[in-house]
């Protein structure tokens, strides 16, 4: 648990100051069940298998046409790498051969080529590719989400305004952020390059990246200071940094409130 008025300190991707509490978002991926198949059952398999594909293909350019709609081009274009991801021929075909070949189940057979694949870019030395690891992810649980009916999480059925703070947010979960309740973004893990930043920017949410270990000691309802400016997370805050940061807040929506009149 966080010292009271503890100040973690991490990356500002998105700029403002704002004062709420935190709701915690764990990203799960399903667990996968290896299970053996009977020579007559390996036909249906591979359907099920090519109707995961097309559902994520769906879901996918749905997320980016509701992307486009509410943030423009640049936001949705995050998808696109998603795309190619759920049509790329080399993992499609292993994962075709491995249920044929091995004659198990769909889930076990991806998650097991997809897992190859992870690690092998995991090991590559370049922050580019590391923040590409989560389409990935992301991807991968999508398709396994599918192949067992799960419905996928949405950030847009938060009931009202918190902080999110997690590990880390797929373009998936960022893709659902209802800007109205969603007052700021506090992740252990990212980059100014990541999904995450990309979007908490496009979407005008303050957001602080690269927190790591210290977001471990914050509990769910727990209240937060998010700097994205500074790049600063203040957990339970003393009334000495409530009145700091409250003064920081009004100085802000002063300049926002003149930026807005020399324009009109």
């Amino acid at each position: 648990m966080s010292a009271r008025g503890e100040r973690l300190h991490g990356a500002g991707v998105s700029a403002g100051v704002v004062i709420g509490h935190a709701v915690l978002v764990g990203r799960r991926l399903p667990q996968v069940n290896e299970e053996a198949l009977n020579d007559d059952q390996v036909e249906a398999e591979l359907a099920r298998f090519s109707e995961a594909l097309t559902a994520s293909r769906e879901q996918i350019a749905a997320l980016r046409e509701r992307v486009h709609e509410a943030i423009g081009h640049d936001g949705a274009s995050i998808f696109d790498s998603h795309l190619l991801l759920v049509d790329d021929p080399a993992i499609v075909g292993k994962v075709i051969e491995g249920i044929r070949t091995r004659k198990r189940n769909a889930e076990h057979v991806f998650e097991s080529v997809i897992t190859t694949y992870y690690q092998a870019l995991k090991k590559v030395d370049d922050s580019y590719i590391r923040d590409r690891l989560v389409d990935i992810q992301d991807v991968a649980a999508r398709i396994i989400r599918n192949l067992q009916g799960h419905e996928p999480t949405d950030l847009s059925e938060l009931a009202e305004p918190c902080i999110v703070v997690a590990e880390d947010l797929s373009p998936s979960e960022a893709a659902g952020i209802d800007a109205t309740k969603v007052l700021a973004l506090a992740t252990a893990l990212g980059s100014r390059t990541s999904h995450t930043a990309i979007m908490a920017r496009a979407m005008g949410i303050p957001a602080v990246v690269g927190l790591s270990e210290g977001l471990r000691g914050i509990r769910a309802h727990d209240a937060l200071i998010v700097d994205g400016t500074r790049g600063d997370v203040v957990v339970n805050p003393s009334e000495e940094q409530l009145t700091f940061y409250r003064q920081r807040i009004r100085e802000q929506q002063e300049w926002f409130d003149r930026v807005q009149a020399e324009s009109s």
